[in-house]
C-alpha cells in the first residue's frame, strides 16, 4: 500500500521541543517512529523518549502510548 516507516534519531544538534508531556521541558533527545501514507501524508509520528537505562516514554497524537 505504500505505507513509509521512518526511524529518526533527534539527539544533539538535531534535538528539539517536543509537545505533550514534555511541553515546555526545552530541547529533548528523542527517537521518531513516524508512519507516512504514499503520498508523505504523516499517519502517526511516535516520539520514543529515553527516561533511564532500558527506560522510555512513548508519546504520539494520541497521547502517551507507553511509559
Amino acid at each position: 500500500d505504500g505505507v513509509r516507516v521512518i526511524f529518526r534519531k533527534d539527539f544533539g544538534d538535531k534535538a528539539h521541543a517536543i509537545g505533550g508531556p514534555f511541553q515546555g521541558k526545552g530541547i529533548i533527545d528523542h527517537y521518531n517512529l513516524e508512519l507516512q501514507s504514499a503520498t508523505g501524508r504523516v499517519i502517526q509520528n511516535i516520539h520514543v523518549v529515553p527516561t533511564g537505562i532500558d527506560q522510555f516514554v512513548w508519546w504520539g497524537k494520541n497521547g502517551v502510548v507507553k511509559k
